[in-house]
């Protein structure tokens, strides 16, 4: 192709190569002078490019502008933007509320599960062991406990010699006091393989003749060992 080719099919883009002049389309027009370019064409009477809009729709943009560019008005704006954008955050709070596991392929929840004894008479002294420990299993598809709260009113009475998932202790060393896990405690943290209904949690237990300090009740009490974790139940929906 020769260079002159070139030039009359891609002026512009040989120009911003720096191989020509940007003169686009001399070159292409110097066979017919008549049809030569006009690009930027001297300026006459008729020409109305750019001409001048109307005074009265230029005052009402310079209106418009100033009024803009007032304080009380950028305050309004930016407390109309501000009230947007809290509206759509609580709007998806509560989308998120109400459909947590939305999208998500595994679905999981906060879960509770409790292990329930009863100690037949306050201030005497009862064991849940052996054949009266105490034993169950989450009916939900695999639950994962964190953390363990039992509603003892006071130290010294209740403590856990044991808990076991598989014969795996999730308590190491000696008995603890159930005490520790109360609900005011800061240390209830509990940490479990995961469980399923087949595979059920042991307890081992020792109530003491202390009793409930501070009361003279003797009559049954019910032991609450509650689990809470996370959960993933068989067949839940994952848009709730």
């Amino acid at each position: 192709m020769k260079h002159i080719d070139l030039i009359s099919r891609e002026p512009e883009y040989m120009a911003l190569l720096g191989r020509v002049e940007p003169d686009f389309g001399s070159v292409a027009f110097e066979v017919a002078p008549e049809l030569a370019p006009d690009f930027g064409g001297d300026y006459e009477e008729d020409d109305d490019y750019g001409a001048d809009a109307p005074v009265s729709a230029m005052t009402a943009s310079k209106q418009a502008s100033q009024m803009m560019a007032h304080p009380a008005h950028q305050q309004r704006a930016h407390a109309i933007v501000a009230a947007h954008l809290h509206k759509q955050a609580k709007s998806s709070q509560s989308q998120d509320r109400l459909h947590p596991n939305k999208g998500n392929p595994v679905p999981t929840y906060r879960w509770d599960f409790s292990i329930n004894g009863t100690v037949t008479t306050v201030g005497t002294a009862q064991s849940f062991s052996g054949a009266t420990a105490l034993s169950s299993a989450p009916n939900i598809g695999i639950f994962k406990p964190d953390t363990l709260t039992v509603n003892v009113p006071n130290a010294g009475w209740i403590y856990i010699a044991d808990i076991a998932v598989l014969s795996q202790s999730l308590l190491l060393g000696g008995s603890a006091d159930a005490y520790k896990f109360t609900p005011i405690s800061t240390s209830k943290k509990l940490h479990s393989v995961p469980l399923n209904p087949a595979i059920p949690v042991k307890i081992t237990a020792n109530a003491t003749a202390l009793g409930i300090i501070g009361s003279t009740y003797t009559g049954p009490y019910v032991l609450d060992f509650n689990f809470e974790g996370w959960a993933s139940p068989v067949g839940m929906p994952t848009s709730v």
